[in-house]
């Protein structure tokens, strides 16, 4: 009982610094961002190059954070395969920290989630070394920071429920380590909720209209289903190809590459700037009055760029820009087929994240408050039909 109130009293130490941690980073972000992104524009008329010249100026800053610092941030995978080794925190947190805040201020289509878990998860490290006496081990206090992380950065608990659930590789003592988990993210949402007024909205937090489902609505669901799968199995044969770029030992050069791309890109449409969690509301109000070619093309453009920005040295999460990628062309297949929108866009959302994530369950606990839980049986039912198929597909190999 001792080690254990000893557990739980650190735990609670972690939850409230990853949330000081998250609020600061964000305030930093959305500070600088204000500064580059609208005031300086201002003093300037507003030129229609500012992308570019954003994106070339960030291009050589990125590079040489690339070749000097590091790469970094690393993804959520890279992190929690470095928890294997001793000490691994040392001199990761500033550099996870410093080059991220560049990259998103910059307007990289990349999400803040892969920062702030390695920075999370950097602290447990650091806490875990600290711990000589606990029963507990470094896997345990990565996931339990992984998945407050998640949570706090969607504003979601039930993402890091289930990141916790699926990753914790431990069974027993269930009702201890789960105990110490929600005591952790109890203490991080409190004080998250209690700070949030300081970075204005959260980070995402989108809602659908509220659904009535049409007569023909099993048929709209089967129809988005096969699509999406199509759709899926076109963006991965792109990660491969794409990903080799981040091969060659050029980092100033690749990140002048993506700066040149994120440059011309956000100068065609502002959607494919950021990551995607403050434009979505924007699309879904706006999306009715586009065209659906532009719908498609938009979608396709955030998620492969996600791939490509990571390839360059812009490096960051993909899971904001494949939600809006994925809802994006879900919408437009809906309006080039004349079917009820929300539908499509819930299923291509569901089906594209189960194929990316592999995980079903996570997809459906992160879902559940992004869009009303009247959709929610048919993000059970994307997710699951995907999964089966995945498994499948995986038997058919095997025989």
């Amino acid at each position: 009982m001792n080690s254990y109130l000893k557990e739980l009293t650190y735990s609670l130490f972690l939850g409230c610094l990853i949330t000081l941690t998250i609020i600061s980073f964000t305030i930093v972000v959305k500070g600088g961002t204000h500064l580059l992104w609208e005031t300086m524009p201002s003093w300037l008329g507003h030129p229609t190059i500012w992308p570019l010249i954003i994106g070339m100026g960030g291009g050589l800053v990125v590079g040489l954070l690339q070749k000097f610092v590091g790469p970094y941030p690393k993804n959520i995978k890279e992190t929690m395969q470095l928890t294997k080794q001793a000490s691994f925190y040392q001199g990761q947190i500033w550099r996870n920290l410093l080059n991220a805040i560049v990259i998103l201020i910059f307007g990289a289509g990349v999400g803040p989630e892969a920062a702030l878990v390695a920075i999370g998860v950097g602290m447990s490290g650091w806490l875990s070394d600290r711990l000589k006496y606990s029963e507990t081990d470094s896997d345990y206090w990565a996931n339990t920071s992984m998945s407050t992380a998640l949570a706090l950065v969607f504003t979601n608990p039930f993402f890091g429920l289930s990141e916790q659930v699926v990753h914790d590789p431990h069974h027993h003592r269930p009702l201890r380590r789960f105990s110490i988990y929600f005591a952790t993210l109890a203490v991080a949402w409190e004080l998250f909720s209690w700070l949030s007024h300081l970075v204005g909205t959260p980070f995402f937090h989108l809602r659908f209209h509220a659904l009535t489902y049409p007569a023909n609505w099993v048929l709209t669901a089967l129809i988005a289903f096969i699509l999406a799968e199509i759709f899926s199995l076109s963006y991965h044969g792109l990660i491969k190809p794409l990903a080799r770029l981040n091969q060659l030992d050029a980092p100033v050069r690749l990140a002048l590459l993506g700066g040149l791309i994120l440059g011309l890109s956000g100068m065609w449409s502002s959607y494919l700037l950021f990551s995607g969690e403050d434009s979505l509301p924007d699309l879904l109000t706006e999306f009715s009055s586009l065209s659906a070619g532009f719908l498609l093309l938009l979608g396709s453009l955030k998620m492969v760029l996600a791939i490509f920005y990571n390839a360059v040295g812009w490096r960051g999460g993909d899971i904001f820009p494949n939600i809006f990628g994925s809802i994006c062309f879900g919408l437009g297949i809906a309006s080039l087929l004349h079917l009820a929108p929300v539908i499509v866009a819930t299923i291509f959302c569901a089906v594209t994240l189960t194929n990316i994530m592999k995980k079903p369950l996570i997809v459906c606990g992160l879902l559940l408050l992004v869009f009303p839980l009247s959709l929610f049986p048919l993000i059970v039912l994307g997710s699951s039909m995907t999964a089966a198929v995945t498994w499948g597909v995986d038997k058919a190999k095997d025989w």
